[in-house]
């Protein structure tokens, strides 16, 4: 499951110093998440299962609807994270919901921590 998920990430960074290259740019960064015994570890097959599930439900439009219209949200991505590639569906969603106070910024040349 952990390869399936998370597989494909550092395939745009090859060849990669770590597995976690698709992190951060900052390799000290990924050096810590690797040091860190609560960071990459494999997971249980029923945290995709919930992950999965999450998602399905948080995307749903009358849940989206329930966002308060003028609730600040600051979505930001790196140009380069291999997770963002749906960040204009969910602007899109939002913007869709009336959500009035939706920020995006994308940082250049950043991974998924930016």
């Amino acid at each position: 499951m952990h390869a399936l998920f998370f597989g494909a990430f550092n395939k745009p960074f090859a060849p990669a110093r770590t597995s976690f290259d698709w992190l951060s740019r900052d390799s000290a960064e990924v050096d810590k998440y690797i040091a860190d015994p609560r960071c990459g570890f494999e997971s249980a097959v029923q945290l995709y299962i919930d992950v999965l599930q999450a998602l399905r439900e948080t995307t749903k439009p009358s849940r989206q609807a329930r966002i308060p219209k003028t609730l600040p949200i600051y979505i930001f991505n790196g140009s380069r994270d291999p997770v963002s590639d749906n960040i204009q569906q969910l602007l899109a969603a939002y913007r869709a919901a009336g959500l009035t106070q939706v920020v995006h910024k994308t940082y250049a040349d950043g991974r998924h921590e930016s």
